[in-house]
């Protein structure tokens, strides 16, 4: 199974729609939903609750939500193994000044990308 199978299912479940999960692993919405239908058929479980007619959302079924939260984990065990094998922990502090605009309402979203990809540097703003 390849790890971007999980990434792609895990965004799925988190937008919960099909384009917005394409869009972040620059794949098509076909590719999402092949890449769903190829789990389910593995687990022979039906991960997510597929939209009927008029809905368009993605919802996790309680087998959906396990595999979920087993997801995130072997993603995040991934993402500390690529790191460890780089050697390239990136850590200390990072000092940010913003106008009061921009730090309002630019900066929190790219705050928190910059945490998730880099959890052991600090931000003072």
């Amino acid at each position: 199974m390849q790890i971007e199978i999980l990434k792609t299912f895990c965004d799925l479940v988190e937008t919960k729609y099909l384009s917005r999960a394409a869009e972040r692993n620059f794949v098509t919405q076909p590719a999402v939903s092949q890449q769903v239908r190829k789990l389910e058929n593995k687990f022979a479980r039906q991960l997510l609750n597929h939209p009927g007619s008029g809905r368009r959302e993605f919802t996790p079924t309680p087998a959906g939500e396990v595999f979920y939260r087993e997801c995130k984990r072997v993603l995040a065990s991934y993402d500390a193994l690529c790191e460890e094998l780089r050697g390239e922990l990136i850590s200390g502090r990072v000092k940010v000044s913003s106008v009061y605009s921009a730090g309002l309402y630019d900066l929190p979203p790219m705050m928190r990308e910059y945490m998730k990809q880099f959890p052991a540097a600090k931000i003072d703003l």
